[in-house]
This record gives structure tokens, C-alpha cells and sequence, in this order.
């Protein structure tokens, strides 16, 4: 809090700006409680201005002048847009974290700290301990990074001008506006993401270091022949993926954790995964309260469905953001073509399979 903190001057420099921040941030959220910034929580954006430049020590004679001097001024930053872009930016993660694409359920994150291609690690042998005979040796297996290629981060933005008259008339509804439509469209583009590795060569997946698509017959995580959703298909499914097998033979006995299903499938795979009164063992339901159920209506067939392992037990879809940053970040400067600030979304990221035998795929009937 602000009382909290010592050797902080609260009424200038970063101390300021941490309190417009709270307080902005909590016109634009109605869901965030101000804490330091609560003076300001019913502030106008001209209001800030002008907080700024007393905060400075300037001397201003009406909030328009203010509006001119602490959003001008410095091409690069100022203190209007940093205060503007980290209560934005706080926003817009809270409210994407809420409403994430169900499919990021079903991929790992992987950490990568930059743009640079990356391949997992593989194994020489399963690593499975061998006898070791009296006097006899012991094998070693090598590690290489020779494996699938990593999710690598490529960058998407998105920007939108805030005029000065905007400023001084405080529509905030503007800001509260472009904040929403940043959150829908980075749910939108990390849902385009996942679907990639997952939608490409028509459903059968990314091709892997292999040449081969991820669901393909040779690896046994595909159905022979399709087949509706139902207790019998998922049941084939389920035996698939117990006996999954690695690059080397051995087997990874995979429990099933999920069903990933298209919109039109919801309620089947809901059905089926419920809990059932039966009245003898016999009508008992063998997945109820078994697996969970992701529903991405962003799946192209609406036939086709996948039983999964959990992402965090064994490698499967993965993807991965720069340096760490889940959601999107809010940039600002001073607007130059035009009076006003200039506010960019930035993000990084990508998905890639890294892993096939923990996805199961019925193309369905």
C-alpha cells in the first residue's frame, strides 16, 4: 500500500505514476479495487494531465494546457502515456487470463527467453537400467537435441491513436473500448495459434522432424476408421493411447485425461463423461468423472474428435511465449502524425506439437 512503503515520494516521479495507475486502471475495470491510487479512481483522463504536470512542479493555467504538455513533449515516452499503457496493460491481463481459449487447457508452456529456433531433447536408447553382469559395463545413453522443434515466439500488434480532444472531453468509454477489443482479439489469436500444428495438412497435423503428420496411421494415435463419440469409440481410444509407445519402443502407457471436442460435440462428450446413477455395475459409465472436457469451437470438423494425456505429465501440444509473457502487452508514445498518444498491443508467441503419442484423433461419422 501506499502507507506501506518507505522512502517513496507518493506526490511525484514513479510514486505518482503508481497511484494514477491504480487509480485509471480502476475506471477502466470496475472489477479492480484501487488500493494506493484510490483518490484518483473517479479522475478524468484530463485530470491525470494535470496531476502530472503539478507533480512536476509545472505551473498550468486549465486542463487543456495540461493535456498539451504532458502528452507532448518527448517523441519516445511521457508520463500521460506510461500511466495510460501499465493501467491498460494490467486490464487487459486480468480480463485475458479470465477468458483464454479453453484449448490452452490441452498444451504445456514452454519457456523461451527468445526468437531463436529450438529442437527437444532425445535420447540415444529408452533409458531403461539394464542388467549389469559381474564385471560387465554399464550403457550409457546419449542426449542430444535432436528432437521436435520447439514453439518458437513470432510477433503480432495491434495499435490505436487517443486524441488530445479525447483526453480533455475523458472518454475513458474509448479506452475501456479498445481494451476489450485488445482482450477479444488476443483470445482470438492465441486460439488461432493452438489450432495451427493441430488443423494443418487437413486435420492430420503438423508434420514432425519425420516428414510425418502428427495423427497418421503408422503411429497408432489415429482411428482406423471414424466413428461418432460414444462409449464404445472412446473405449478404442482410451486402449490407443495405453499403449502409446516412444521413438524407442518403449511404452508410455498414457492415462487419458481429456476429451478436445468441437462445439457440435459438447454435449455428447458431457453425457458421456457424467456422473451416472447406475443401478447395477453392469450400467455403470466407466469414464464418468474421468476426463475432463475442452470444448474449442474453433475445431474445423465437427465430426472429429481427440482423447489426450495431461499436458503436465507427458509432451504433447506446447506452446510458448517470450520471455514469459502470457498476455499481451500495452506500449504507448506520444502520437506524432497526430495530437494524442499512440497505444500498440505487442505479443509473442507460437504452439507446436513436440510430442504425437499423447493425442488420440477419431475423424468420427
Amino acid at each position: 500500500t501506499r502507507e506501506g512503503a518507505v522512502g517513496v515520494d507518493w506526490d511525484r516521479g514513479p510514486g505518482l505514476r503508481a497511484r494514477l495507475v491504480d487509480g485509471l486502471q480502476a475506471r477502466l475495470d470496475r472489477a479492480h479495487e484501487p488500493t494506493m491510487g484510490r483518490e484518483f479512481a473517479e479522475a478524468s483522463l484530463s485530470d491525470v494531465c494535470m496531476s502530472i504536470a503539478q507533480g512536476r512542479g509545472e505551473r498550468v493555467s486549465g486542463r487543456r494546457e495540461a493535456v498539451r504538455m504532458v502528452t507532448g513533449g518527448s517523441h519516445t515516452s511521457s508520463d500521460f502515456a506510461l500511466v495510460t499503457a501499465d493501467a491498460m496493460s494490467n486490464v487487459v491481463a486480468r480480463q485475458f487470463a479470465q477468458r483464454s481459449p479453453d484449448l490452452a487447457r490441452a498444451s504445456r508452456e514452454i519457456p523461451r527467453d527468445s526468437y531463436h529456433d529450438g529442437h527437444s531433447l532425445t535420447l540415444s536408447a529408452s533409458g531403461m537400467p539394464q542388467e549389469v553382469l559381474e564385471g560387465g559395463e554399464i550403457q550409457f545413453t546419449s542426449m542430444a537435441e535432436g528432437g521436435e522443434a520447439l514453439p518458437a515466439p513470432r510477433d503480432f500488434a495491434a495499435g490505436f491513436n487517443l486524441t488530445n480532444k479525447a483526453i480533455v472531453n475523458d472518454r475513458v468509454d474509448l479506452l475501456q473500448q479498445a481494451g476489450e477489443r485488445m482482450v477479444r482479439g488476443a483470445v482470438e489469436r492465441l486460439r488461432r495459434v493452438l489450432l495451427e500444428p493441430l488443423e494443418a495438412n487437413g486435420g492430420a497435423g503438423q508434420l514432425m522432424r519425420d516428414g510425418v503428420s502428427v495423427f497418421d496411421a503408422s503411429r497408432g494415435n489415429v482411428a482406423g476408421t471414424g466413428g461418432a463419440l460414444s462409449l464404445e469409440t472412446l473405449a478404442a481410444a482410451r486402449v490407443a493411447l495405453r499403449k502409446s509407445t516412444g521413438l524407442n519402443g518403449e511404452l508410455y502407457a498414457i492415462e487419458p485425461w481429456a476429451l478436445v471436442v468441437p462445439a457440435e460435440l459438447e454435449t455428447t462428450a458431457q453425457q458421456l463423461v457424467a456422473d451416472l446413477a447406475a443401478t447395477k455395475v453392469t450400467d455403470a459409465n466407466p469414464f464418468s468423472g474421468a476426463l475432463e472436457v475442452i470444448v474449442e469451437p474453433g475445431l474445423s470438423d465437427p465430426a472429429a474428435w481427440y482423447l489426450i494425456g495431461s499436458p503436465a505429465v507427458h509432451d504433447g501440444l506446447a506452446h510458448a511465449f517470450l520471455d514469459g509473457q502470457s498476455a499481451p502487452r500495452v506500449e504507448s508514445r506520444p502520437a506524432w502524425e497526430t495530437l494524442g498518444v499512440q497505444f500498440r498491443l505487442t505479443w509473442a508467441v507460437d504452439a507446436k506439437f513436440i510430442e504425437p503419442a499423447s493425442w488420440f484423433r477419431n475423424p468420427g461419422a
